[in-house]
């Protein structure tokens, strides 16, 4: 029997590994929430160690992440502060394998190219700075366990109440889209289940290596072939497509203060439409080997439901 505990379990990710393992009849799984147990709370590593006094040599998940830029003290207890309390935990106890969902985001930001787990690495805010310092803690401390980083890119699934990919959508439905100078643009995602079962064979099957691997899981389409899709999904063949200058566009978006007026379109956002960047895994080279992900009509008509 295997013991697997899975932190952040009533997450966006977190129900999905739950349901990715449920049926693994070899598997014990352990919850422990971020919710009901708060983990921002310094006793945090004396709750846990209460949790799995009962188990040893066991594997733990860490799903668990905040992304809250009204609340960094929270963010940044929540991304390094947990994971710091368990590198202090695997001093003590035995952890055979520690596997830690951090971000793609970490890696120094590029428009056209190849991103893979060797590129540079230059996170640009606090919630990709506290995923990398954990990500940096668990590598120095790969002696006391085994460590699996996955850096997921944008992570798609049923149960999201915004998004990236649903403003995309939105705008095809309402009958407009536009282009910014770049129709080669590649948006990147990962479907949340597709992620869960990718995650669940590396824990139970990757154990041919001691110390620690990263891996990057993403797969991507051209934003072009994107709106095709979702034109022919939502039988909008007269949307109109048009070709915006980049310059006049991020002139408007920096002008105008978020905190005064909501745009449809952050800088942000606007990057990421411009960009022709593929995030690409030097340790998997092809993520269908293990799991066949969903097609993007697919995907789509989950976001839809």
């Amino acid at each position: 029997m295997i013991d697997i505990l899975i932190i952040g379990d009533k997450g966006f990710l977190g129900r999905a590994l739950i349901k990715s393992f449920v049926n693994e009849s070899k598997v014990r799984l352990i919850k422990y929430s971020q919710f009901k147990n708060n983990i921002e709370d310094e006793n945090f590593s004396e709750e846990l160690k209460l949790k799995i006094k009962n188990y040893d040599d066991f594997y733990i998940i860490n799903a668990a992440g905040s992304y809250d830029e009204l609340n960094p003290s929270k963010m940044f207890r929540s991304n390094y502060g947990l994971v710091n309390d368990i590198v202090k935990l695997a001093h003590l106890i035995k952890i055979r394998k520690f596997i830690q969902v951090s971000s793609i985001g970490v890696y120094k930001k590029i428009n056209k190219g190849v991103i893979s787990e060797s590129s540079p690495l230059e996170p640009c805010n606090i919630y990709e700075m506290s995923k990398l310092m954990a990500d940096n803690l668990l590598i120095t401390n790969s002696k006391a366990m085994n460590i699996l980083i996955v850096r997921p890119s944008n992570i798609v699934g049923r149960e999201m109440k915004s998004g990236w990919m649903k403003s995309l959508l939105k705008s095809v439905k309402q009958n407009m889209f536009f282009y910014f100078d770049n129709k080669d643009a590649v948006i990147n995602y990962i479907d949340v289940d597709d992620l869960s079962d990718i995650i669940k064979y590396l824990t139970l099957n990757d154990q041919d290596y001691s110390g620690y691997k990263i891996i990057n899981i993403s797969h991507n389409i051209q934003l072009k072939a994107f709106i095709e899709i979702a034109k022919e999904f939502f039988n909008k063949s007269s949307v109109k497509t048009l070709n915006v200058k980049q310059g006049i566009v991020y002139f408007i978006i920096k002008l105008i203060p978020e905190s005064l007026i909501r745009l449809p379109l952050n800088q942000k956002r606007f990057f990421e439409l411009n960009k022709s960047v593929v995030f690409e895994s030097e340790q998997i080279s092809n993520l269908d080997l293990i799991h066949k992900s969903k097609n993007i009509k697919k995907i789509i008509e989950i976001l839809e439901k």
